[in-house]
């Protein structure tokens, strides 16, 4: 029987035409100085997952079911479907992911660990899309465009033992910390180094998705070709999407080898931040899949 409280509700949803529809939430976009085209203006058109702060998921607008002991396999289910209208479009296309972009519209606090296991689904081997984009805003300003990141197109996420061993890849790690670094800080590191022409970007799952865009972003403007990331642990036990703290994660930078890192500090005399630059009409970021290493004489 349905209490009392409840009827006026019922009553005013019954007016409004039925069963109410998902009510999209507002996310605070990270902000980074190198934007690309809008994600509606991608061609075909782009997948867009969502990640809220509360820990939601979402696809092309509707939720997505999560469920302990099986987090992604529903994402995984309606990507490979995706996936597969991309390719009835696209007949002819060779890539087995028809082309289909993915973009991800993460609010800025999300721990990268959320953004790991939605590359991870991405990457799946019934799946593979690998045209990875991020939704993104200026550091001023609520403009949107995007970010790319593209995924390799044939091994997933794995980084190989020839990667480890290319003198022409570097290591970027990214720890929590107390203050940001400026992303100017690794600008200024890798512009130094040119021979280094990709970069193997490892963050802990506490640092917020909006750190981690904001040190690409710096890379990227700074040289380097090709970022790639880790493998990602998938979700164990109980494990769900966590709600993001109140604030983002900020992260310290560290550089180096696979094994040796050296803290990234701001030279003296080098400005905290990075100007913006024009928007670009096309793609931006890093729009070469890493699975051509730096040395491959490309």
């Amino acid at each position: 029987m349905l209490r009392a409280p409840v009827l006026p509700l019922l009553g005013l949803l019954l007016a409004c035409g039925g069963e109410p529809g998902p009510v999209p939430e507002a996310v605070s976009l990270p902000r980074v100085t190198t934007l690309g085209m809008a994600a509606a203006d991608l061609r075909p058109a782009a997948a867009v997952v969502t990640l809220t702060r509360a820990g939601a998921l979402l696809l092309d607008g509707a939720p997505v079911e999560v469920r302990p002991g099986a987090v992604l396999d529903q994402l995984r289910d309606r990507l490979r479907a995706a996936v597969e209208r991309a390719r009835a479009a696209e007949p002819a296309a060779r890539d087995r992911s028809g082309g289909l972009p993915l973009v991800l519209r993460c609010d800025e606090a999300v721990p990268w660990r959320s953004v790991q296991w939605v590359l991870a689904a991405a990457a799946d081997p019934r799946i593979r899309v690998w045209r990875t984009l991020f939704a993104v805003r200026p550091p001023a300003g609520e403009e949107e465009g995007t970010f790319a990141i593209f995924l390799p197109r044939e091994r997933g996420l794995a980084a190989t033992g020839r990667e480890r061993a290319t003198a022409a890849l570097a290591v970027v790690a990214l720890a929590p910390a107390g203050a940001a670094a400026p992303p100017a800080a690794l600008h200024a590191y890798f512009r130094d180094r040119p021979g280094i022409r990709g970069v193997l970007l490892v963050a802990e799952a506490e640092v917020s998705v909006g750190a981690v865009l904001a040190a690409a972003d710096a890379l990227h403007r700074a040289g380097v070709e090709r970022l790639s990331f880790p493998d990602a642990a998938l979700p164990r036990g109980e494990e769900v999407f966590p709600p993001a703290p109140a604030a983002p994660v900020p992260a310290s930078y560290q550089a180096g080898g696979h094994e040796d890192h050296e803290p990234i500090l701001l030279p003296p005399g080098v400005p905290p931040e990075l100007p913006p630059l024009p928007r670009s009409p096309g793609l931006a970021g890093f729009t070469i899949p890493p699975d051509v290493l730096p040395d491959d004489g490309d």
